[in-house]
């Protein structure tokens, strides 16, 4: 089954049913198929059909994306720890970070407290000089053992990935792909770089209509 299409004033095709929407997504454009009569596009079943798949559906009338609190979206990050589908609004994004950066910072403030400057810049001399002193220890380092490096480190990596899930949802939201968090992490150690393209991305408002990754967000 092929296609013409009418297009800016002239003819265009043979087309198969892609070809078309690559040119046309108005529902009132004249196609012929396989030589026939001219009619409007949404005439034809199959691609009456297919434009509505290509159509977003916009929200429901009279309903409005509400802002999460706190703690429910907490506990939708938590939820979605695994769920790189999907979208989260802006209010989700950052509520779970900053409950995140709460966590962080005492974590923060108690490795930075219990490290022995003493021994660590000792350390960094030795390196510089190409050598590692035969009774170092990494607890050395540390006051408290290393049991605070050891904690951070830990609720680091738990971290990792429902920050990366929620990021992910983020883009989504805002209609762009996910893989944009490759070369955020990339360029995330060159001058936090990466850390300006995801701000730039995660205060973008939601879609306002159902899109490629999902329905709208927290609409009541």
């Amino acid at each position: 089954m092929t296609y013409f299409i009418m297009y800016q004033g002239r003819p265009i095709g043979p087309l198969n049913i892609n070809q078309v929407f690559g040119y046309t997504r108005d529902a009132n454009t004249p196609v012929s198929r396989d030589g026939g009569p001219w009619n409007p596009l949404s005439s034809y079943p199959e691609l009456a059909e297919r434009l509505a798949r290509l159509t977003p559906t916009p929200a429901p009338a009279g309903l409005n994306q509400r802002t999460v609190s706190f703690g429910e979206a907490i506990a939708r990050g938590f939820r979605g720890y695994f769920t790189f589908t999907g979208r989260s609004s802006r209010s989700e994004f950052w509520f779970w970070f900053l409950f995140y950066f709460i966590i962080s910072i005492p974590l923060s403030v108690w490795l930075q407290s219990s490290m022995n400057t003493e021994v660590y810049f000792d350390l960094l001399e030795s390196l510089q000089s190409g050598v590692i002193p035969s009774n170092f220890s990494a607890a050395s380092i540390y006051t408290d053992g290393g049991t605070s490096a050891i904690i951070s480190t830990v609720i680091s990596v738990l971290f990792f990935i429902p920050n990366l899930a929620i990021s992910i949802r983020r883009l989504h939201d805002s209609g762009h792909s996910g893989w944009w968090m490759l070369l955020i992490l990339i360029l995330f150690p060159v001058c936090y770089i990466g850390n300006i393209i995801m701000l730039v991305f995660a205060i973008q408002p939601s879609q306002p209509t159902e899109n490629k990754y999902g329905p709208v967000p927290n609409l009541d």
